[in-house]
């Protein structure tokens, strides 16, 4: 005697057998909603990205296009700028250089008191300074500081 199963005896139940199969197959192969919706996203990202960078290399490339083109205009309103402070610079120069050498010239011709001024202007520095009381020791240093107290 020849044993009989389900499936040789109903056909359609050996094919609704594969179909479940093949269903539960298709539903792990197919991707769960979330991971379309990422890809969605990144999608949407990327082209904000890239327009965002089209936006800025445009808006560079203008800027580099305006600085170019008054660049000259600066280089050559700050290059006359320059030769204004030289020429001043130059004429203060020569002003004091001519005092200078007008006080040269009086104190060459006038030793005495060119000397005198320079006696005295020490002793004023010297007296400012504390300078006479660090040498109190010194007899002679004392004698100066009497005389320029009198």
């Amino acid at each position: 005697m020849a044993i009989i199963t389900d499936t040789e005896e109903n056909p359609e139940f050996l094919h609704q057998g594969v179909n479940t199969l093949f269903e539960k197959s298709s539903k792990t192969l197919e991707e769960p909603p979330w991971i379309e919706f990422a890809a969605q996203q990144a999608q949407i990202y990327q082209k904000i990205l890239e327009e965002t960078l089209d936006s800025t290399i445009e808006v560079t490339r203008s800027r580099i296009l305006e600085i170019r083109a008054t660049s000259s205009a600066h280089l050559n309103q700050t290059l006359d700028s320059l030769q204004d402070i030289k020429l001043t610079f130059k004429d203060y120069e020569n002003v004091f250089l001519e005092k200078v050498r007008e006080g040269v010239h009086i104190a060459a011709s006038n030793p005495a008191i060119t000397c005198g001024a320079a006696a005295g202007l020490g002793v004023l520095v010297l007296k400012s300074m504390s300078f006479l009381e660090s040498f109190a020791p010194l007899n002679c240093v004392i004698i100066i500081k009497a005389l320029v107290i009198s």
